[in-house]
C-alpha cells in the first residue's frame, strides 16, 4: 500500500484488532476506483483488475468521504466538499480533487448559469463572535449560508481558483518531500515533527477532587530518517520528547530540537545537514523565532539545516500515529497499576519500555529550566519578522542567510551535489532577517519525480507508517492550474524588473528591503483597549486575511499581573491594540505576579 494514498489517525483509540494483533486505523485520502487508475497509470505493465485491486486494501484502511470524515480536516478542502453537497443535483461530483481535474471552468460556468433556483444553501466552517464572559470570542462552527443564485456562481468560481492554488501548494510539497526522501545522501537526514496533543495523567484509582486537577505532560514526537550508506535503503528512529512545560511555543520547539540534534549527532557519524520537516502553525515551526535558529543553526550546532512546511491541513504523518501509539501504551499501563504522573514518571516508563525491546524508539526528558534557557537565547537572537511568511513552505540556511520559497523544490536546478544553487523562479533572499528579492537565474529542465521508497514502523506500533503525505491532486491533469515551476508567484513580489541578460548565473542578486507587514510578532506582549479598559497580553498567533492576533490575556492585581486560572484566549482586531510592551517582570517568592517597568506601566494606565 502506498503511503502516500491515506492518513494515520492520531487518536489513542484510533485503532481496529485483526486476528488478535492491533493495528492503528488509516484513512484513504481518496476513492479506491481513483486510486485503481493512479496505479495503472504508474504501473502500466501490470494488469490488476479493478475487484482485485479492491479486495488487496488491508482492513485497518478505511473508506471514507471528505464531506463525513470525523478528524481534523483541511477546513478548505472541507468548504470546498460542502460547496459541492450543495450543487449534487446539478450532477457535479462531490469528491474536491475529482471536481478539478474533470471540469473545466468554461464548463461549471455554463452549468452554473443553468440553475433555476432563485436561493443557494449550504454549508461552510467558518469562525463566529460568540459571547464570553464580558465580551466575545471567535470559535469556528459549521454555518448554514444562503444566497441568491448570482451571488452564489460568483463565489463558486472564486473558490475553484482558490482551491486550486491551495492544491498545487499541497501536491508540489508532497512530491517535493518524496523526492528529498529518495535521494536522501548519507550525509544528511530528514526529522518529521510534530505536537501530539498533551497527555492527561489519569490513575487506576482516584480521589473525585484529583479528577478535577489533572497533571498534563508534553509530548513532541518527531521521526528520523537517515542512511548507514549511500546505497542502502532508509531507516528511520522515532524520538519522543517528554517535558512538564506544556505550552506548543517556538522556544518550546528550540529546547526539543536541541535534543534532536544532540541525538543525530551522537548516533549518527558525519551528518552535514538536517532536513526538519513539519506543518506550518505560525505559534509554534512557522515564525521569526524559528527562522532566526535556522539562521544560527550551523555556528550553534555545526550542521547545517533546512525547513519544509506541509500546506495548512495537510500536515499528517508518522508522529501523529507515533503520539497516539505511545499515549495508549501509557493508558494500557496506568491501568495495570503503574502511576505516571509528572514527565520523569513518564520518561522512567518509556526507557523502561524502550529497555524491554523497541530498537527503534527512544524517549528524552526536557526539563522546564532547559525551555526557559531556551527562550532566553532566543530573545538574544533578536528575531526580525519576515514579510510573506505566511506564504512561506520552504526555507534553506546558507551561512548566515535564509533562502524562501512559496514551495519547496529538491529538483536539478536548486540542488546539485548535495549543495544548494536555488536557481528556479522564486527564491527570496533574507539578509540579517530582512526579506529581499532575488531574480531568476536560470531555466532548467525539470525531471520527473520519483517516489521515495516505502517504509515500515511495523516494529513500533504494528502497523506501516504515514511517512508521506497523500497527493491531493494529479498535477498534470489539473486543468487551468498554474505551472509550478514558472507560473508560482513569488513568496515576495518583485518589486522592480530586471533584465535577466545582466545577471550572473553563478550568483544570486539582491535588492530593497520589504517591510514588515504585521506591526507585532508573535510571542510579543502588548495593550489592548476594551470598553474603557486596558488589558495586559501575549500574541499567540496572527491571521493575515482578518488582520486579528490571537492573544491570551493576564488578570491585573493593582499595579501587577497574573496568569488566570481558567485561560482567557481571543482574538483582537489590530486596530484594537493600543501599544507593544516588553516581557513582564517576575516578582513575589513564588514569581506568579509579574511588573512592567515603571514607565511601560505608566503608558499601559494612560
Amino acid at each position: 500500500m502506498r503511503k502516500d494514498n491515506s492518513t494515520c489517525l492520531p487518536g489513542k483509540k484510533d485503532t481496529i484488532t485483526i486476528k488478535k494483533v492491533k493495528f492503528l486505523k488509516h484513512i484513504l485520502n481518496d476513492r479506491l476506483k481513483n486510486l485503481h487508475k493512479k496505479f495503472l497509470q504508474e504501473n502500466p505493465s501490470q494488469k490488476v483488475s479493478r475487484t482485485q485491486f479492491f479486495n488487496a486494501r488491508p482492513k485497518y484502511i478505511i473508506l471514507v468521504s471528505y464531506a463525513n470524515r470525523k478528524v481534523c480536516l483541511c477546513q478548505k478542502h472541507q468548504n470546498f466538499a460542502l460547496l459541492l453537497c450543495a450543487l449534487k443535483a446539478e450532477g457535479f461530483t462531490q469528491e474536491p480533487d475529482v471536481f478539478i481535474n474533470t471540469h473545466t471552468r468554461e464548463e461549471v460556468s455554463e452549468k452554473l448559469s443553468a440553475i433555476d433556483r432563485d436561493m443557494i444553501s449550504y454549508r461552510v466552517w467558518k469562525q463566529q463572535e460568540r459571547p464570553h464572559k464580558q465580551t466575545t470570542i471567535k470559535k469556528t462552527m459549521l454555518m448554514v449560508v444562503e444566497e441568491e443564485r448570482d451571488e452564489f456562481i460568483i463565489s463558486f468560481l472564486k473558490s475553484i481558483d482558490s482551491f486550486k492554488d491551495h492544491a498545487r501548494k499541497v501536491t508540489t510539497q508532497y512530491e517535493n518531500i518524496r523526492l528529498l526522501k529518495a535521494q536522501l545522501p548519507r550525509s544528511e537526514v530528514t526529522v518529521q515533527l510534530d505536537f501530539a496533543e498533551n497527555y492527561v495523567c489519569n490513575h487506576g484509582e482516584e480521589v473525585s477532587s484529583a479528577y478535577y486537577s489533572k497533571q498534563q505532560i508534553n509530548i513532541h514526537t518527531a521521526v528520523v530518517h537517515y542512511k548507514i550508506t549511500d546505497e542502502s535503503s532508509l531507516e528511520h528512529k522515532s524520538l519522543v520528547i517528554i517535558s512538564d512545560e506544556i505550552s506548543h511555543t517556538a522556544h518550546t520547539v528550540f529546547a526539543f530540537l536541541k535534543q534532536i540534534v544532540y541525538w543525530i549527532k551522537s548516533n549518527l557519524n558525519n551528518i552535514e545537514r538536517i532536513h526538519c520537516i513539519s506543518d506550518s502553525p505560525t505559534s509554534q515551526y512557522r515564525n521569526c523565532s524559528v527562522f532566526a535558529i535556522l539562521s544560527r543553526h550551523k555556528e550553534m550546532f555545526d550542521i547545517n539545516a533546512t525547513w519544509q512546511y506541509f500546506e495548512s491541513g495537510h500536515g499528517k504523518g508518522p508522529c501523529d500515529g507515533l503520539g497516539g501509539s505511545v499515549k495508549r501504551s501509557a493508558d494500557l499501563t496506568v491501568n495495570s497499576g503503574t502511576v505516571i504522573q509528572t514527565a520523569k514518571e513518564f520518561h522512567e516508563w518509556g526507557t523502561s519500555n524502550e529497555a524491554a525491546g523497541s530498537s527503534t524508539l527512544s524517549f528524552v526528558i526536557v526539563e522546564k529550566a532547559e525551555v526557559r534557557i531556551a527562550n532566553e537565547e532566543i530573545k538574544s537572537m533578536g528575531a526580525k519578522q519576515v514579510h510573506g511568511t505566511m506564504k512561506v513552505y520552504s526555507v534553506v540556511a546558507v551561512e548566515e542567510h535564509l533562502y524562501m520559497r512559496e514551495t519547496s523544490c529538491f529538483k536539478p536546478c536548486c540542488w546539485e551535489n548535495n549543495e544548494f544553487k536555488g536557481l528556479c523562479e522564486g527564491w527570496s533572499k533574507i539578509t540579517g532577517m530582512r526579506a529581499q528579492k532575488i531574480v531568476e537565474t536560470q531555466n532548467v529542465d525539470i525531471p520527473k519525480v520519483v517516489d521515495a521508497p516505502n517504509l515500515d514502523m511495523r516494529n513500533v506500533v504494528n502497523v506501516p507508517n504515514v511517512v508521506d503525505m497523500p497527493n491531493v491532486v494529479d498535477m498534470p491533469n489539473v486543468v487551468n492550474m498554474p505551472n509550478i515551476v514558472n507560473d508560482a508567484p513569488n513568496v515576495v513580489d518583485m518589486l522592480n524588473v530586471i533584465d535577466a541578460a545582466e545577471v550572473d548565473h553563478d550568483t544570486f542578486l539582491t535588492y530593497e528591503t520589504v517591510e514588515n507587514p504585521m506591526s507585532y510578532i508573535i510571542n510579543q506582549y502588548v495593550a489592548t483597549k476594551y470598553g474603557w479598559k486596558n488589558y495586559l497580553g501575549k500574541i499567540l498567533d496572527y491571521d493575515p486575511e482578518d488582520k486579528e492576533y490571537r492573544i491570551t490575556f493576564m488578570e491585573q492585581k493593582i499595579n501587577s499581573f497574573r496568569w488566570p486560572a481558567d485561560l482567557d484566549e481571543l482574538w483582537v482586531p489590530e486596530r484594537d491594540i493600543i501599544l507593544g510592551l516588553s516581557t513582564p517582570i517576575p516578582t513575589g517568592r513564588c514569581a506568579r505576579l509579574f511588573k512592567l517597568t515603571e514607565n511601560e506601566f505608566d503608558l499601559f494606565i494612560n
